[in-house]
C-alpha cells in the first residue's frame, strides 16, 4: 500500500565548529510520526560518538576539515518502508596555529668589522646558537593537546620537540623550518603551524673573526712593545729594551719596523761593548788621549747606558791618576836635581877651601853648574 511520506528536514549544530568539534545531527519529521526510525550514514572523517534512542539524533566530531555529508533516512520500523531521506552537509574550520619565532638564546655572535674591530652581530643567528620558538593555538582548545615538533634537514633541536616551546639549531648556514601539529586527546589534527629563521653566520666565520682580532690585538701589543722598548733604549736601558723589542717581535713577526729597531738596538750594544773594550786598553797602555776618542764614539751612540756611564768614571780616574803621577815625576826629578846641583855647589866650596889652605891647586873638582871658575890669585 502507498505510504504518505513525511517531510524531513536536518540541521546540523553548531553552524560553524572546529575539527575535532562535537556536532549534532538532527533531524524532524512534518507532520510528526511515531511509527519511524532513522539510518545514518555517516562519512569516514566523521567519528560518531552517540545515536539517540529514537534515532533521530546523532553525536559526532569532525577529524579533519574535508566536507562531512550526512544523511538521515526514514523507514516504517520492522517492516522496512522507506519514509524519505534528508542530507545535510557542514565543514569544520581548523585552529589558528601561530608559530612565533621568540630569538636566539646566549650570547650575541660577533663579526670582525674592519677598522672597528669585533662587534655584535645585530640581528643575526649563527650555527649551533639555539633559538626559541613558540606555538599558540586560538582559540584555546578546551581539550587536553599535544605538540609535535619537526624540523627541515640540516635543523636539530636543542631539546625536546612537544611541547609548547621548543628549541632549535642549525649546523650550517641557511633557513630553519619548524613545523608543529597539535592534536587533541582523540589524536585529531586541530591544525598545524610553522615558523622559520635564518641563520647567516658559520663557526669558521665566528673564529676567523676571533683570529682577526686576536691578530689585531696582537700587532697593537707588539707596537706598545716597541713604544716600551725605545722608551727604555732613550733611559739606557739597552738590554731591557732588547727583551722589549724582541717580544715585540713575537708578536709581529711581519713588522718590519719592529725588526729593523731590534737589530738596530744589538748592534748599537755590541759596537758600545767593543768601543769600551777599545777604550780600556787604551787606559791600560797609558794613552789617554786614544782612550778618550774611543769612549767619544761610545757616548755618541748612547751615553746613559750604564756601562758607558761606569767606563766614563774609569777614564776620568784613570786621567786623574796619570796627571798625578806625571806631576808626582816632575817634582821628584826637580828635587833630584836641586839636590845634585846642591851637593855639587858644597863639593866645590870644600876643594877651593881645602886648595887656598895648601896652596895648591884644586884638580879633580867638578864643576858647580853655574858657576866659573875664577884664577887664583899669585
Amino acid at each position: 500500500m502507498d505510504i504518505n511520506k513525511p517531510g524531513l528536514k536536518l540541521t546540523l549544530t553548531p553552524a560553524a565548529p572546529l575539527v575535532g568539534d562535537e556536532i549534532k545531527a538532527k533531524v524532524e519529521e512534518t507532520p510528526a510520526m511515531e511509527a519511524i526510525d532513522f539510518r545514518w550514514d555517516t562519512p569516514a572523517n566523521a567519528k560518531v560518538l552517540s545515536e539517540s534512542q529514537d534515532t533521530r539524533e546523532q553525536t559526532f566530531y569532525a577529524m579533519d576539515t574535508n566536507p562531512i555529508k550526512v544523511t538521515a533516512m526514514g523507514r516504517v520500523p520492522h517492516s522496512g518502508e522507506d519514509l524519505g531521506q534528508a542530507t545535510g552537509s557542514i565543514t569544520a574550520k581548523p585552529y589558528k596555529i601561530n608559530v612565533q619565532v621568540l630569538g636566539p638564546l646566549g650570547p650575541k655572535p660577533q663579526i670582525w668589522k674592519e677598522n672597528v674591530g669585533l662587534v655584535d652581530a645585530e640581528g643575526q643567528i649563527a650555527t649551533f646558537q639555539n633559538v626559541r620558538l613558540n606555538v599558540t593555538v586560538d582559540p584555546q582548545p578546551k581539550d587536553t593537546v599535544t605538540y609535535n615538533w619537526t624540523l627541515n634537514s640540516g635543523s636539530s633541536f636543542g631539546g625536546g620537540n612537544t611541547g609548547t616551546e621548543v628549541m632549535v639549531q642549525r649546523s650550517d648556514k641557511g633557513t630553519a623550518e619548524a613545523t608543529v601539529e597539535v592534536k587533541n586527546s582523540n589524536g585529531v589534527v586541530l591544525g598545524k603551524g610553522q615558523g622559520s629563521f635564518s641563520v647567516s653566520i658559520s663557526q669558521d666565520d665566528i673564529q676567523k673573526a676571533k683570529d682577526k682580532d686576536r691578530a689585531e690585538k696582537q700587532k697593537k701589543a707588539a707596537l706598545d712593545k716597541l713604544a716600551k722598548a725605545k722608551e727604555l733604549y732613550d733611559q739606557g736601558k739597552i738590554e731591557q729594551a732588547i727583551v722589549q723589542a724582541g717580544d715585540a717581535a713575537k708578536d709581529d713577526p711581519a713588522n718590519q719596523d719592529i725588526a729593523a729597531y731590534l737589530q738596530k738596538i744589538k748592534a748599537d750594544k755590541d759596537k758600545i761593548t767593543a768601543q769600551l773594550g777599545k777604550t780600556q786598553n787604551m787606559i791600560t797602555a797609558g794613552k789617554m788621549a786614544e782612550a778618550q776618542k774611543e769612549y767619544d764614539v761610545a757616548v755618541a751612540i748612547n751615553s746613559k747606558y750604564q756601562p758607558v756611564i761606569d767606563m766614563g768614571k774609569t777614564l776620568a780616574d784613570a786621567k786623574a791618576a796619570k796627571a798625578a803621577a806625571d806631576k808626582k815625576a816632575a817634582a821628584d826629578k826637580a828635587a833630584a836635581d836641586k839636590a845634585a846641583t846642591d851637593k855639587a855647589a858644597a863639593d866645590k866650596a870644600a876643594a877651593d877651601k881645602k886648595a887656598a889652605a895648601t896652596g895648591k891647586p884644586v884638580t879633580g873638582v867638578p864643576a858647580v853648574p853655574g858657576v866659573t871658575r875664577s884664577t887664583r890669585k899669585s
